[in-house]
């Protein structure tokens, strides 16, 4: 201990000067805008290529498993593309709304850091800027909705999930009874989230099926969220509905990242409504 005091007061200088360049080097990032987004992206990409390398590290001891997963995904779309043949009673998926789907494209991306414990939790995948991604692209994943993408730099982005709480809620329609509502993740659990503005004119059952309801231009309507897992009658004006979440968030590796291609032609319409008239 005496060594090391000693040590310390031989070096006070020395380190009395790293001390100061820290502090002056935090002022610098903190104060100015450009040295601060300079920082941030300079910290997202070093960070990122961290993440990167180890997840690559680790995915390759787990390659059966994926492997799995995607032999399983394949399996359900086929499913899931057979009984859309068969409803529309047609050979090809040619329908009435495949000009409204084709405006949606898929990018798919890997999973290389995903929260769960805290209550506004984030997920981090290796696409960015480069990869024609910006912020409030939709996250889907095999098993359904995952979140949304809130920043970017060039080669990755970070977003908020599905758990993540006051995130505005997720725009969501009951598919059998058509009822338009919001699920909310309320910070608790993360196999479950609550479905809120569900009036009791409806009739809503456990194991009815929520998708989204393609109202917020992020997500096209009938992607998975989840299925009602319970409905509480209660005295308010709506029903207290808890969802079981479609996907497994502790697993999650790969997701698709959606880019509504027709966006930013709604956006410059919708733009219009909020310019105060002259």
């Amino acid at each position: 201990m005496i060594n090391l005091l000693r040590f310390l007061y031989d070096k006070r200088n020395f380190l009395f000067f790293v001390l100061l360049e820290v502090l002056c080097g935090w002022l610098i990032f903190t104060f100015n805008k450009y040295q601060g987004a300079f920082y941030f992206n300079s910290s997202s990409a070093i960070v990122g290529n961290v993440l990167s390398a180890n997840r690559s590290f680790t995915s390759y001891f787990d390659l059966q498993e994926q492997n799995d997963k995607l032999v399983s995904e394949n399996i359900l779309l086929h499913t899931l593309l057979e009984r859309e043949k068969k409803i529309r009673k047609i050979d090809t998926l040619t329908v009435a709304d495949s000009s409204r789907r084709a405006a949606y494209e898929f990018i798919p991306a890997r999973v290389i850091k995903n929260s769960l414990t805290d209550t506004k939790n984030y997920i981090t995948i290796n696409k960015g800027s480069a990869d024609g991604l910006t912020q409030y692209m939709g996250l889907v994943g095999p098993q359904g909705v995952v979140g949304e993408i809130k920043y970017c730099s060039e080669h990755y982005s970070t977003g908020f999930s599905v758990l993540h709480v006051k995130n505005g809620g997720l725009s969501a329609r009951l598919s059998r009874s058509g009822a338009i509502g919001s699920v909310e993740w309320d910070g608790t659990d993360a196999r479950y989230a609550k479905l809120k503005y569900i009036g009791k004119h409806y009739f809503i059952q456990p194991g009815d099926t929520v998708q989204t309801s393609g109202f917020n231009n992020v997500f096209p309507s009938g992607i998975l969220i989840g299925v009602v897992e319970k409905v509480n009658d209660d005295n308010q004006s709506d029903y207290n509905i808890t969802v079981r979440l479609a996907t497994d968030f502790g697993s999650l590796d790969h997701v698709y990242v959606i880019r509504n291609k027709r966006k930013p032609e709604i956006d410059s319409l919708e733009v219009k409504l909020n310019k105060p008239k002259k």
